[in-house]
Parts: structure tokens; C-alpha cells; sequence
């Protein structure tokens, strides 16, 4: 309250440091190591989130994203599986040949 009605003080108290030349340097290493935190963990582990409420829902609907083949997959599956057959048509007529 003091502050609010002296302005001269709370422009005084503005123009300080607001952090110790100590304190600034810890500060700095405590973001560098929090950065090298978050860089070096692995993904799967990196990601945290609450596993109630809507969280929940969303989780498993991402989870089941992951798990379940979308169908550019299931396409990829199949036309591998036409190529496999193509190629077993293709090495029998030249067995067959010989």
C-alpha cells in the first residue's frame, strides 16, 4: 500500500536488480540443466498428462490412433500382399519354362 501511494519509492524499487548476480548465475543453471532435461529424455517417457477427465478419453483415443493400422496401411499391407503373388505367379511359369 505504501508503494502504491509513493511513486517515487516504487520507481526506486523498479530500478533495482531484481536478482543477485549469484542468484542470476543459479537461475541460468537451473534453466540450462531444465533445458538439457527436456532435450535429452526420450519421447514416450518425456510426455506426462493427467489420466482422469477428459485426458483420459483423449489418451486412449490417441493411444488407439497408434495401435490400430490406418488404412493407407492396411493398402500398403495389401498391395504387398498382390505383389507377393504376382512374383510367386512369375518364379512358377519360370520354373515351369525350364
Amino acid at each position: 500500500m505504501y508503494l502504491d501511494q509513493h511513486d517515487e519509492k516504487y520507481m526506486q524499487m523498479l530500478e533495482k536488480p531484481w536478482l543477485t548476480r549469484s542468484q542470476f548465475i543459479h537461475s541460468e543453471q537451473l534453466f540450462e540443466d531444465f533445458t538439457d532435461q527436456i532435450f535429452s529424455i526420450h519421447l514416450h517417457s518425456a510426455k506426462k498428462r493427467a489420466l482422469y477427465g477428459y485426458n483420459k478419453y483423449h489418451t486412449e483415443r490417441l493411444r488407439s490412433y497408434i495401435h490400430k493400422p490406418g488404412p493407407e496401411i492396411r493398402l500398403k499391407n495389401r498391395a504387398a500382399e498382390k505383389l507377393k503373388k504376382i512374383s510367386a505367379r512369375i518364379s512358377n511359369f519360370i520354373h515351369k519354362q525350364k
